[in-house]
């Protein structure tokens, strides 16, 4: 949004967000293709089977959300520090 960009929700928009993400903050593909592989794994757990995702892959998303909030930050201070507060 920073960027001028809306992704509206509708069918796909977690898919478009992810890939995005190479052209808005320049995000390295094995981020995306991780974040990718989550979405889809929580896909699956919602709509066809409970408890595919264990602890260790959901500590994983946690790390990876965790990088990914860095880089946003630290894209958001270089491209748009107005934006920040505090």
């Amino acid at each position: 949004m920073a960027s001028g960009y809306r992704v509206r929700k509708n069918e796909g928009h977690h898919y478009r967000v992810i890939r995005s993400l190479e052209y808005t903050i320049n995000a390295a593909q094995t981020l995306i293709q991780q974040m990718d592989k989550f979405r889809q794994k929580r896909n699956i757990s919602d709509y066809e089977r409970v408890g595919t995702i264990t602890q260790v892959e959901a500590d994983a998303m946690v790390t990876l959300a965790r990088n990914l909030r860095e880089l946003v930050i630290d894209w958001m201070k270089r491209n748009h520090p107005e934006l920040l507060s505090g």
